[in-house]
């Protein structure tokens, strides 16, 4: 056995049997070198029996190295192969092993993945309908606040506009009752006078001048009857003027104060330079609308006081009061005109100055100082009138 088949049958690899071939194949190329110059030496020159043999020889040690390169590539060949197929097969059951620990290990994460955000969308979950729940209650707290507040500021306002009917009602039913006494007063002293003259009439028929003057003075006594019933005709219808207007000026106060409560409303949102966000510009907006009704409840008030003005009798009264009346109507169309402006600004976001906030106080307290005139011009009517019955004769006497 040569020492290529044993490196065949060895299991050697490629590189070594090409370096053994490679060492072969120069050992006999050397080896034929030396023979060939110890024949040149040696024998001189060769015969054509020696150079067909030494061909023959060459030509067979070549067919011999070649079919031995064939066979133990031919063997490794097959060995590689066999080594290829079976690395691939191991390599497959190794990709498959992984890929199913991978899958494995993949679904297991994902299980996990998925039970923790299950539990942690339902802890969130539950978090949140406990804050919800916690945010309904508040609200519903403040909202049951306000409303209480609401209703308790409507009974204040009743229980005070009730005690002022009361007191209003008092008076004019004192008035009403002096009224009547007086009427009957009047009455019982007018039936004495007229029996009077009827006795005098009597006793002094004989003489017709004295006739015609006790008739005279009769007429004159009827006339006078006759005009202190008008006058008092007259100061009832008065007195029923003035209690309209009272109950006008009256209501215009109580909306004064709804005018002030609400518009404190409106100046929170309308501070400059705060930037509004959708939430706070609707209840902006709805709050400058509750204002503007306000205004418009106002002016209409303002007009029927008016109407009740021209009820009485004094002409510069009637002046005084419709100057201050146009004054307060005047403010109001200009507040109109400013939260008009507002709202424009707020519903396109907007930003406005301070001149304007200041513009839009002033006319507010503008029109509340206005109605407080007017309220103050009917109390001190009120006095004077009080002061001029008390000084003012019987109509009687």
């Amino acid at each position: 056995m040569t020492d290529i088949e044993a490196l065949v049958k060895g299991g050697c690899d490629s590189d070594q049997l090409q370096k053994a071939l490679d060492q072969k194949t120069s050992e006999k190329k050397e080896e034929y070198t030396t023979k060939r110059v110890d024949n040149v030496k040696n024998f001189g020159k060769d015969t054509q029996a020696q150079a067909d043999q030494e061909k023959l020889k060459r030509g067979l040690e070549t067919k011999i190295q070649v079919q031995l390169i064939e066979e133990a590539t031919k063997a490794e060949k097959n060995k590689y192969e066999q080594q290829i197929r079976k690395d691939e097969e191991k390599a497959m059951d190794e990709r498959k092993a992984l890929e199913r620990a991978s899958n494995e290990k993949m679904q297991k994460e994902k299980e996990a993945l998925s039970k923790a955000y299950g539990e942690r969308i339902s802890e969130l979950s539950e978090n949140k309908k406990e804050i919800t729940e916690k945010l309904e209650k508040k609200n519903e707290e403040i909202e049951n606040l306000l409303e209480e507040h609401g209703r308790q500021e409507q009974e204040e306002k009743k229980e005070s506009r009730d005690l002022r009917e009361s007191l209003a009602k008092k008076k004019n039913d004192a008035d009403e009752k002096r009224m009547e006494e007086i009427l009957d007063s009047n009455k019982a002293t007018l039936e004495t006078q007229i029996d009077n003259e009827k006795e005098i009439a009597s006793k002094q028929m004989a003489s017709i001048e004295n006739e015609k003057a006790l008739q005279e003075r009769i007429n004159e006594e009827r006339r006078i009857a006759h005009t202190n019933l008008i006058k008092m005709k007259a100061l009832s219808f008065k007195n029923a003027g003035i209690k309209q207007f009272n109950e006008t000026v009256k209501c215009l106060q109580d909306q004064k104060d709804d005018l002030k409560r609400i518009g404190d409303k409106c100046a929170v949102h309308l501070i400059p330079g705060d930037k509004l966000k959708d939430e706070q510009r609707s209840e902006a907006i709805n709050r400058l609308e509750n204002l503007r009704n306000a205004l418009e409840i106002t002016n209409k008030t303002l007009k029927r006081l008016g109407e009740d003005v021209m009820e009485l009798s004094d002409e510069t009264k009637h002046e005084e009061y419709s100057k201050q009346i146009k004054q307060v109507k005047e403010k109001i169309g200009l507040l109109g005109t400013s939260i008009a402006l507002f709202e424009g600004r707020i519903t396109r976001n907007l930003n406005w100055e301070q001149d304007e906030m200041d513009e839009f106080n002033k006319l507010l307290n503008g029109i509340s100082k206005g109605i407080d005139e007017i309220q103050l011009m009917k109390t001190l009517e009120a006095k004077i009138l009080a002061l001029t019955e008390k000084s003012q004769p019987s109509l009687t006497d």
